[in-house]
C-alpha cells in the first residue's frame, strides 16, 4: 500500500532512472504514505508531497497554493526552468531535521505539523537553488569529489544571494506585503549588525570554514545573512548606476547562460570578474569591500533605490504623516502641524531643507498636482529601521518603483 515519489525519470511504474551518478544522488525518494497535490507553473508539472506519521493539521490545499505562487517568479525571471518537473516533499514533524535541502528538481522540507505552515521564504529559497547552486555553481560543487570535504569561498553567493531572492520572490509571488518584504530585509540587517564576528572575518573566510562550524557560518556571522545583504546592496547599486537598465536579475541570467550544466561552474575568483564586466570597474572595489574585507556593509547605497536605513543613535527627520511604500498617505498630520495632507493622497516627492526642517510635499489628489508646505519632525533612531527615503530624488523613486514592481 505504500506510494513512491521522486523527481527522477519514471521509465515504467515504480521504475526510475538517472543519466549519471551525480543526478542519481541528487534525487531523494519518498516511500510510504503521503498526500499528493498537483499543480502547474508555466506549463511545468509540480507536486507537493505531504508526509506525516500523524494527521495533517494544516489546510494543504491552501498551503499548496502558496507553494504554487512562490514558484512563479523564479521561472519567469529566468524565462524557463532547468527541470522537466518539480516536487516539494514536505515532512511534517518527522525526524530530527528542520529546514530544507535543495535538489536539482525537488526539495525536502521538514517543519512542524501545525495549523498554519506557510513555508513561503523557506520554499522560495530551496526552489531558487534549482538555478543558483544546482546550475550556477562554484566549480567544486558539481561534478563533486565525494572522497573529501569540498570547500569554496563563495557560499555567501550560493546561499546568501539565494536568501535574497527567497525574499524577493516571496514578495513577487504575493506571499509578503511590501512592508513585510522590507521588514524581512531589516531583520537581516539587525542580525548582521549584532554580530561580533563581522569585524573579525571576511565572508569568504566564513564560507571556507563551514565544515567546522555547523554549516551556516562561524559563530554569530552567517554567510546566509551577510550574503543576502550583499546581494541586496549589489542589486541596488546596479539599478542606480545603470539608471534602471541593469539589475542583479540580469547578472543572474548571464551567469545561468555561462555556467549552467553541463558547462563548468565558476572559478573561485570569477564572480568578481563577471560582476565588473557586467556592471563596470567601480564594482571591483565594491566587491572587495563587501566580500573580501571586514568593512561594514555599505547600506548607504540603498539610497540609490529610494530607501533609507536609520541607524540607532543617529538623528533624522521624518514626515509628519504616514504613507505606504508606494507613497499613498495612510495617516494625516496632527492639527498642530496644519498641513493639507489627506488620506489617499499620492506623494510624488518631498523637497526638504534638512537644516531647518521645512519641506514641501509634491502630491496628486484626484488627478490634480498640489504642493503642500510641511514641517518635518526630528527623531533619534532607537533601532535599525529600513524604510522608504522621504527625501529621495525623482530618479531614486523611479528605481524604487522598479525594484518593487511585480513582473507580469
Amino acid at each position: 500500500g505504500w506510494d513512491v515519489a521522486t523527481a527522477m525519470d519514471e521509465d515504467a511504474p515504480r521504475t526510475f532512472s538517472a543519466p549519471e551518478y551525480d543526478e542519481l544522488l541528487d534525487h531523494p525518494i519518498q516511500l510510504g504514505n503521503m498526500v499528493r497535490k498537483s499543480f502547474e507553473v508555466e506549463g511545468i508539472p509540480f507536486e507537493a508531497i505531504w508526509v506525516t506519521d500523524a494527521g495533517i493539521r494544516c489546510d494543504i490545499t491552501a498551503e499548496t497554493e502558496r507553494l504554487r505562487l512562490g514558484s512563479i517568479p523564479a521561472i519567469k525571471m529566468f524565462g524557463g526552468a532547468p527541470f522537466k518537473k518539480y516536487k516539494y516533499i514536505v515532512h511534517l514533524e518527522i525526524g530530527d531535521f528542520a529546514g530544507g535541502l535543495e535538489h536539482r528538481s525537488s526539495t525536502v522540507i521538514a517543519v512542524a505539523n501545525s495549523d498554519i505552515v506557510h513555508l513561503d521564504t523557506l520554499a522560495t529559497h530551496e526552489f531558487f537553488h534549482s538555478w543558483n547552486v544546482k546550475q550556477i555553481r562554484p566549480q567544486v560543487l558539481g561534478p563533486f569529489d565525494y572522497t573529501k570535504q569540498v570547500r569554496t569561498a563563495n557560499l555567501w553567493f550560493a546561499e546568501g544571494v539565494t536568501d535574497y531572492y527567497a525574499k524577493v520572490h516571496a514578495y513577487q509571488g504575493g506571499l509578503l506585503t511590501p512592508t513585510q518584504y522590507l521588514q524581512a530585509l531589516e531583520q537581516d540587517i539587525e542580525d548582521l549588525q549584532s554580530s561580533t564576528n563581522r569585524s573579525k572575518m571576511t565572508i569568504e573566510e566564513v564560507s571556507k570554514n563551514c565544515w567546522e562550524h555547523g554549516g551556516f557560518g562561524v559563530g554569530d556571522l552567517s554567510y546566509y545573512t551577510k550574503g543576502c545583504l550583499i546581494g541586496f546592496v549589489l542589486d541596488a547599486e546596479l539599478r542606480a548606476t545603470s539608471k534602471g537598465k541593469k539589475t542583479l536579475d540580469d547578472l543572474m541570467r548571464k551567469l545561468m547562460d555561462d555556467h549552467a550544466l553541463p558547462k563548468p561552474g565558476y572559478s573561485e575568483d570569477q564572480l568578481r570578474a563577471e560582476l565588473v564586466a557586467f556592471g563596470g570597474e567601480k564594482f571591483g572595489p565594491l566587491y572587495d569591500s563587501l566580500v573580501r574585507s571586514k568593512d561594514e556593509v555599505k547600506f548607504d547605497l540603498l539610497t540609490g533605490i529610494g530607501l533609507r536605513l536609520a541607524v540607532p543613535g543617529k538623528k533624522y527627520w521624518k514626515l509628519p504623516f504616514t504613507q505606504t511604500i508606494g507613497g499613498t498617505v495612510t495617516g494625516t498630520p496632527q492639527d498642530s502641524q496644519r498641513a493639507d495632507i489627506r488620506i489617499g493622497d499620492a506623494v510624488q516627492s518631498v523637497r526638504a531643507d534638512e537644516k531647518t526642517g521645512d519641506a514641501v510635499v509634491v502630491l496628486t489628489r484626484n488627478s490634480k498636482k498640489l504642493e503642500v508646505p510641511i514641517k518635518l519632525i526630528p527623531f533619534t533612531a532607537g533601532d535599525y529601521r529600513l524604510e522608504i527615503n522621504p527625501f529621495a530624488t525623482d530618479e531614486q523613486i523611479d528605481r524604487r518603483k522598479e525594484w518593487l514592481a511585480i513582473p507580469k
